[in-house]
């Protein structure tokens, strides 16, 4: 929703006043305590998805309104997530790095996180170490995912942590467009007849509601936004002519 006001040159008409809950500190860390950091995060747990939704409408609310408690809130946030990050991974929680499956799900759930850290310009510490484990994700089709079909969102995550990571880690610079490179040819392969593209090939896809779904191998309109804006992100990193305009928003757009 921030993104189609960012896109619109708007903003709504009034604050999000739902947001006041997460102005309390003592608040947000009670809420992030409840969560086993030390621990293996498993698709079931979902708290990287509600950090990321709550966190960006924070900055959100502190850019689009100078809301300054939005901004202490922001701050605290950050501060508590840089101090739970595994020093050994980069990332969060603890993994097996034989368990595809937990790797998979460590890298979607840092793909969450790190975007507010991205927008505001605050560095991320261990930078070889991710990129190692984000590359790790990938499969012989150039997807990144367990599955061969690898999923909208599990493309876009590895996609984008390689993109942003990529000037920190020469070493690694190479190799990463590589894979990325690969990465683009399977995003396109994605694209079916009615001209969107489907979030797994082959696969029914439900986004929430039955009345939100989609046949085998028919585009969805989420679907097609996150392969679009990996894509897009892809030729800004490969510096391809481009009619893309990604805006600058809290999220996934910026």
């Amino acid at each position: 929703m921030i993104s189609a006001y960012t896109n619109l040159g708007g903003k709504p008409k009034y604050p999000f006043y739902f947001l006041e809950d997460y102005y309390d500190a003592d608040r947000i860390k009670q809420w992030l305590d409840s969560h086993e950091w030390s621990k293996s995060c498993t698709h079931a747990d979902d708290i990287d998805n509600k950090i990321m939704n709550i966190g960006c409408l924070l900055q959100y609310q502190r850019d689009a309104w100078n809301d300054d408690r939005a901004r202490a809130a922001v701050n605290y946030l950050q501060s508590y997530l840089l101090s739970r990050i595994n020093k050994q991974t980069g990332m969060w929680g603890h993994f097996d790095t034989n368990n595809p499956d937990q790797l998979s799900r460590v890298v979607q759930f840092a793909y969450h996180l790190f975007p507010l850290f991205f927008y505001d310009g605050i560095q991320i510490q261990h930078h070889a170490l991710v990129v190692e484990h984000v590359l790790a994700t990938q499969n012989k089709l150039g997807g990144f995912g367990v599955q061969i079909n690898s999923s909208a969102c599990e493309d876009m995550d590895s996609i984008d942590i390689l993109i942003r990571f990529s000037p920190f880690t020469k070493n690694h610079k190479k190799e990463i467009d590589i894979r990325l490179y690969k990465s683009l040819n399977w995003i396109l392969c994605n694209q079916v007849d009615d001209g969107g593209f489907v979030f797994r090939l082959y696969e029914r896809f439900t986004y929430g509601h039955s009345q939100m779904s989609s046949k085998p191998n028919e585009g969805s309109m989420l679907s097609t936004w996150f392969r679009v804006l990996s894509i897009a992100y892809l030729d800004k990193h490969f510096e391809t002519p481009h009619n893309f305009v990604i805006n600058r928003c809290p999220g996934y757009e910026f």
